[in-house]
Order: structure tokens, then sequence, then C-alpha cells
């Protein structure tokens, strides 16, 4: 079903990325990570299948995982199973829900979560086809080799602007940059922190969007990049 408001869609920065890394994912072997707050997680899982001509396959954990480990794995290889017959895309949403739950053991609950993170990732060794997981956040070493996409977010209800970077080497090493906002700050520029993994590297003279923690002008945050100086 088509996405009903285009803000779900995911950015043109993601979908170029996308169509890059398809050869790579067809053949599976490396799953596919959508990271951080953005939205349009589901669509660009949606595009991906689209640009790999398969299927896709969106999975809820809520019906896969059981309180009982050998249902869990049989579930978990049906779905896998299904998928590789049917030449799907494994869409996982919301995974960390899953991962975010492995602990050191303290409880049968540690060891619940502990032992389906397990299952899962024995599934993924084996399995030849494209994966994608959603997270809100980075999902732990378990995927430290997953290709990542990010979708950065701002928080809701706070407007996005456009910024221009003044200088792009921070004197404290801390990745930041330095943008302009005259049309909100006047000639007042503030170092702000780079939230996309996709815009490292920026340049001076160079339009970024830009965002601030919690609305908090003192606090402004760099999205994306908008485009090149000439």
């Amino acid at each position: 079903m088509p996405p009903s408001d285009s803000q779900d869609r995911p950015p043109p920065a993601v979908t170029a990325r996308l169509r890059e890394l398809a050869p790579y994912l067809r053949a599976g072997g490396r799953p596919l990570v959508f990271s951080g707050a953005g939205g349009g997680k589901a669509e660009a899982a949606a595009d991906l299948a689209r640009e790999l001509g398969m299927e896709l396959h969106r999975v809820d954990l809520g019906e896969v995982l059981s309180r009982y480990l050998g249902e869990t794995e049989r579930n978990l290889t049906t779905v896998f199973e299904t998928a590789e017959t049917e030449g799907a895309v494994l869409f996982f949403d919301e995974a960390d829900a899953l991962f975010g739950r492995r602990t050191d053991v303290r409880d049968s609950h540690d060891r619940y979560a502990n032992a389906a993170v397990g299952a899962l990732l024995r599934a993924l060794e084996t399995h030849r086809g494209p994966v994608v997981f959603a997270s809100t956040r980075p999902l732990g070493p378990e995927l430290a080799g997953a290709a990542e996409v990010s979708f950065p977010g701002a928080p809701a209800g706070v407007p996005l602007t456009r910024g221009t970077v003044t200088n792009a080497v921070d004197p404290q090493g801390l990745g930041r940059v330095q943008v302009s906002l005259p049309h909100i700050l006047g000639d007042e520029a503030l170092w702000a922190e780079v939230l996309q993994p996709q815009a490292a590297g920026l340049a001076v003279g160079e339009a970024v969007l830009m965002s601030f923690v919690d609305g908090d002008r003192a606090q402004p945050v760099v999205l994306g990049r908008l485009g090149r100086p000439a």
C-alpha cells in the first residue's frame, strides 16, 4: 500500500544510497540497518524491494517471538525459509525493541531476550537474501558488520531551517561545524553537531538542513546537506 503522507517518504539521499547498495544486498550475507529517528523506513524498504525486483515481507516480531526458545527458532526458520523460497526482502521493523533488550543475564527476561537475539543471528548466518532492520538507534555489536543508512529526524514540533557552513574545522575536535543562520541569529554563528553520518566532510559555504534540540536555539544540529558550494 502506498504511503498516505509524502512526509513519510525517505529523504532523496536515502533513496540514492539504496540504489548504490542494491547490487550488494541482492545475494544477502550482510544485513542492512535503517537507523535514526526519521520516518520513511517502511517506505524505503518497499523502494529497495522494487529496486531489486523482489517482494517485501514485513515481519511482526510480536508474532514471531515466543517465551519458548524452541518455538521462536521454529518461527524464525519459517520466516527465513519462506522469504528465500519466494525471493523476498525481509523487513524487521522496530528491531531495537529486541536488540536493545540484550544484556548481561540477571533474570529470566534477560535470558529470553538474549536467546531470541541468538536465534535470529543464527538464522541470518545461513540466509541467502536481503534482510533489513529498522531501528531508532544503532543495534549494537551483534550487527556491527551491517551496512547502515541513517534516517535523521528532528524533535516533534521543532521547525526545520536552512543554514550555511562557515567553518568546517572544529577547534575542539568534536566533529561539529560552525553554521550561520542569518534569518534567525543575525550575524551570529553557532557550532552545531552533525547528526547524519552521510553529511560528514561538509565544506565552507555548503547549505545544510538544520534544527534545534528541544527547540533550544543554543543547541543547533545539522540533519543533512542541501548542496555543495560551486
